[in-house]
């Protein structure tokens, strides 16, 4: 099953539209793909920052992939979830992502709007 199959999936686990979903990001937003990943994010003011918000993940390196191929440091990563018809909204400090994911910060951080 490629990624856009498991991406489908998990959207009609939730009750999402993963078409409009992915139509949405392709012209508001981020898509991060490798055969074996897909991230959907943009860039939001999150509580008076810029961060990276991320809609979607598939595959075990997808997050990794995805802040590698950022085009801009945002210093937080929001992730938003729905779990069970519960959603929540989930904030990280990127450089704590990228300590625990062991990828350099650094070279990130050099990347401006």
């Amino acid at each position: 099953m490629n990624v856009y199959d498991q991406a489908e999936l998990i959207c009609q686990e939730v009750g999402i539209n993963f078409d409009d979903q992915l139509d949405y990001f392709q012209n508001h937003g981020y898509i991060f793909q490798t055969p074996s990943a897909l991230a959907m994010s943009e860039i939001r003011n999150y509580k008076g920052e810029k961060a990276w918000c991320v809609f979607l993940l598939v595959g075990p390196e997808s997050l990794v992939y995805c802040l590698r191929a950022m085009p801009v440091w945002c210093p937080k990563i929001v992730f938003a979830r729905a779990l069970r018809m519960r959603h929540t909204i989930k904030s990280y400090s990127t450089e704590r992502i990228c300590k625990l994911l062991k990828v350099d910060p650094e070279p990130l951080k050099q990347r401006k709007p």
